[in-house]
């Protein structure tokens, strides 16, 4: 696969990840602190109160699937385009980032929550880089393009290890 073509992969794989795993933690949050009864058929007055008498465990959940969430899609974006780490997560990172900002603005949050949200999205997607680039060490393709490659004692693709017959 070219390395455009992994690039491309990479960050819709990430921003999918991203998604997928954004839902599932909120998912755990609503069974722990389940959402009031008719919350989507509210009328925009009844749905402030309901998100502003939420307790502060609920917004944590949210917090947390806001910060999985890049963290997970930024590392997958970063290993599946093999090089350039920082660049393919920070990309999915911003995507997470206007995604923030868009349900900020659409529903009505407490002003702590605004303020940790960035530094948490964008923290989490930092992390996911980094972990992606210790896990992967530099190298160069056969075109001579710098790339990344599973670093010294990573099983081979397959999970079979090289001393294995």
């Amino acid at each position: 696969m070219s390395p455009v073509s992994r690039s491309i992969a990479g960050v819709v794989a990430g921003v999918v990840a991203h998604g997928v795993t954004v839902f599932l933690v909120e998912m755990v949050g609503h069974a722990v602190y389940p959402p009031p009864v008719g919350l989507m058929t509210m009328s925009p007055e009844e749905f402030r109160a309901a998100i502003a008498g939420m307790p502060t465990g609920a917004l944590l959940f949210v917090l947390a699937a806001w910060a999985t969430g890049p963290l997970v899609g930024g590392f997958l974006a970063a290993v599946i385009a093999g090089r350039a780490p920082f660049l393919h997560a920070g990309i999915v990172g911003v995507f997470a980032l206007l995604a923030s900002v868009v349900n900020l603005m659409l529903i009505p949050h407490p002003a702590w929550f605004g303020l940790a949200a960035a530094p948490a999205v964008i923290g989490a997607n930092l992390a996911g880089a980094w972990l992606a680039q210790s896990l992967l060490k530099p190298g160069l393709d056969t075109r001579g393009t710098p790339t990344l490659t599973p670093a010294a004692g990573t099983p081979p693709e397959g999970g079979a290890s090289a001393g294995a017959a």
